[in-house]
C-alpha cells in the first residue's frame, strides 16, 4: 500500500490518501480542510477514490469531506459515537476562523474489527476511544492510521468533551501495544513514527497513574 501525505488546514491535520497500489484504488482518510488540496493530489496520483474514512469527528478531521463526497460520489463513513460531534464541524471551525468546513453527510458507520478493502488491500478498523468516544485506527498490514491517538513523543488530548484518560489508555493497552515493534505509525498531526520507537515511554504512560492530560 502507498500513503500519500497531504497536510490541511492551519492546524497541520495529516489528511491520508491510502492507494492500493496493483488498482490504484483508494481510501481518503481524515479530510479536515483544504478540499482544492486534496483533489490536485488525487487527481496527480491518477488514483481512483472509493470511500472516506474519519479517525474521529473533529472539524479538522472531517470539515472537507462533504465536498469530496460531491465530487467523486463516493460514500463517508466514521464510527457512530463521534456522529453529533461531526455535525457541529461548520460551526465549531469557524470558532477558529476556518470558513467552509461544512458537516460530512455519514453513509455508514464503522465498527471494531470490520473488514476494510481497497483495491487489493485489506484491513480493519480497531476502536479506540479516549481522545474522543468514536476514535478509530485503520490497520493495513504494518500501516496503522491512528489520528490523534498517537503522535511521535505524546498521545492525544484527553480534554475535549467526550475525552477520557482512562479510555485512551485502555485504547494503547489493550489495542496498540499488543502490535509488532515495526508498526508504522501514521498520526494525525505531525511526523510519522514506529511503534518500537514510542514503546518505551508508552508502556510507562499507560501503566502510570496520571488522571488527565
Amino acid at each position: 500500500m502507498k500513503i500519500i501525505i497531504i497536510p490541511v488546514s492551519p492546524l497541520a491535520q495529516n489528511c491520508r490518501i491510502l492507494v492500493c497500489e496493483e488498482t490504484l484504488a483508494a481510501a481518503i482518510v481524515d479530510a479536515g480542510y483544504d478540499a482544492g488540496d486534496i483533489l490536485a493530489r488525487v487527481a496527480e496520483a491518477k488514483v481512483k477514490p472509493q470511500y472516506l474514512l474519519a479517525t474521529h469527528g473533529h472539524f479538522d478531521h472531517v470539515g472537507a469531506a462533504v465536498t469530496l463526497q460531491e465530487k467523486f460520489g463516493i460514500p463517508f463513513y466514521m464510527h457512530q459515537a463521534d456522529a453529533a460531534m461531526a455535525g457541529q464541524a461548520s460551526f465549531i471551525a469557524a470558532r477558529y476562523g476556518m470558513a467552509g468546513c461544512r458537516a460530512p453527510r455519514i453513509d455508514g458507520y464503522l465498527t471494531d474489527g470490520q473488514v476494510l478493502t481497497i483495491g487489493n488491500c485489506q484491513g480493519k478498523v480497531l476502536h479506540t476511544p479516549g481522545h474522543s468516544p468514536g476514535s478509530v485506527c485503520f490497520l493495513f498490514g504494518s500501516d496503522l492510521v491512528c489520528g490523534d491517538l498517537l503522535f511521535a513523543g505524546a498521545v492525544g488530548r484527553t480534554d475535549l468533551p467526550g475525552g477520557s484518560v482512562q479510555e485512551l489508555k485502555r485504547s494503547l493497552r489493550e489495542k496498540i501495544l499488543p502490535l509488532p515493534a515495526d508498526t508504522r505509525v501514521h498520526s494525525g498531526h505531525g511526523p510519522n513514527t514506529t511503534l518500537g520507537e514510542e514503546e518505551h515511554w508508552l508502556r510507562d504512560f499507560v501503566n502510570g497513574e496520571e488522571d488527565e492530560l
